[in-house]
């Protein structure tokens, strides 16, 4: 009789990461969140993925912007892939939100006043 070749089962664990490579190792905390972000979206963490962020992370850490930053900003923003570029272009722009803007105290005084 013809019956299909038993397959021995396949060891589906997953290998270790290594983190190494980036500059320092994130909180616990922030590191849960961009790993549930990741899955949210389907993005399998694989040692390029690390591999990538890793370059990228340095270059932020030369800027004085820790791994712990540079996640949590990616987890705020719903951010797959992470460019420095992409965080110091979205701080110019705040920088020059904040100084059109008035002081929130500002508005919140003249508000009071007005009572």
């Amino acid at each position: 009789s013809l019956e299909p070749p038993i397959e021995p089962n396949k060891n589906k664990t997953k290998k270790s990461l290594d983190y190494s490579c980036w500059p320092s190792m994130p909180t616990h905390q922030v590191l849960n969140d961009w790993l549930a972000m990741r899955k949210r979206k389907k993005a399998d963490v694989t040692q390029t993925v690390i591999n990538r962020f890793a370059d990228e992370l340095k270059i932020a850490a030369t800027h004085g912007v820790s791994v712990d930053d540079c996640l949590a900003e990616c987890v705020v923003r719903n951010w797959q892939g992470f460019k420095f570029e992409w965080m110091n272009r979205s701080a110019g722009l705040n920088q020059v939100r904040q100084v059109q803007s008035r002081p929130l105290t500002q508005d919140f005084n003249q508000n009071v006043e007005g009572w």
